[in-house]
C-alpha cells in the first residue's frame, strides 16, 4: 500500500505539472489571436468541475482505505495517457483555431483532418477518457459517480452551446460537417468530401 501511495503521488505530480505547464502553454499561445467569444462562463464551469473531480478522487483514495486492484489502476493509467495524447492531438490539429473558450476567429473555417475527420469533438472525448483514468488509477469509484452525473453533463452542455455558435456563425459549412461526422463515437467516415482544411 505504501509503495502504491508513492506511485500515486508521483502520478498526481505528473498530472498537475502537465496541467499547469504543458496545457497552459498551449492555451496561452492560442490566446494571442483572439476572436469573438461566447458563453465564457462555460470554461470556468468545466474547470471547476474538473478540479472538483480530481479532489474527490484524491480524497477518496486517502479516506477510504480500500484494497487496490492493480489491473484497474493500469487500465486507468492507460486511459489517462490516451486522453492526454488525444487532447494534444486535437489541439495540434486545430492550430490557430484552438481556444479554451467558445470562440470564432477571423476567417474561421471547419477543420476536417486528423481526429476531426472521425468525430466533431475529439478534445471533449479525450477529456472524458482522461478524467475516467484519473478516477480509476486510485480506484476511486465514488468519484466516477461525480464524473457521470456532473462533469460529463457539463461537457455536453458546453458542446451544445459550441455547436449552436458554429452553426450560426459558420452556417452551411458546419451543418454539412455535422451531418457527416458524429459528435463522439467514430464511425470511420471521412469528412474530406467537402472542400477546405
Amino acid at each position: 500500500m505504501k509503495i502504491y501511495t508513492v506511485f500515486y503521488l508521483f502520478f498526481l505530480g505528473f498530472a498537475v505539472f502537465y496541467q499547469l505547464f504543458a496545457e497552459r502553454r498551449v492555451d496561452k499561445a492560442s490566446s494571442q489571436n483572439r476572436g469573438k467569444t461566447y458563453f465564457e462562463w462555460t470554461h470556468m464551469l468545466i474547470t471547476l468541475t474538473y478540479y472538483t473531480l480530481n479532489m474527490l478522487a484524491v480524497a477518496e483514495y486517502f479516506i477510504i482505505k480500500r484494497k487496490i486492484n492493480i489491473w484497474v489502476s493500469f487500465a486507468g493509467l492507460a486511459l489517462f495517457l490516451l486522453g492526454l495524447w488525444g487532447r494534444s492531438y486535437a489541439v495540434k490539429t486545430l492550430q490557430k483555431y484552438w481556444s479554451g473558450d467558445i470562440e470564432i476567429r477571423q476567417g474561421h473555417s471547419i477543420i476536417r483532418k486528423g481526429p476531426y475527420a472521425y468525430v466533431r469533438h475529439p478534445a471533449y472525448l479525450s477529456m472524458i477518457i482522461k478524467s475516467t483514468g484519473l478516477c480509476l488509477v486510485p480506484n476511486s469509484y465514488l468519484s466516477l459517480v461525480f464524473l457521470f452525473l456532473c462533469y460529463i453533463p457539463v461537457l455536453l452542455m458546453r458542446m451544445s452551446y459550441e455547436e449552436k455558435i458554429l452553426s450560426k456563425e459558420i452556417g452551411e459549412e458546419y451543418l454539412k460537417y455535422k451531418k457527416l461526422v458524429p459528435a463522439f463515437i467514430p464511425f470511420f467516415r471521412k469528412a474530406g468530401k467537402f472542400s477546405g482544411a
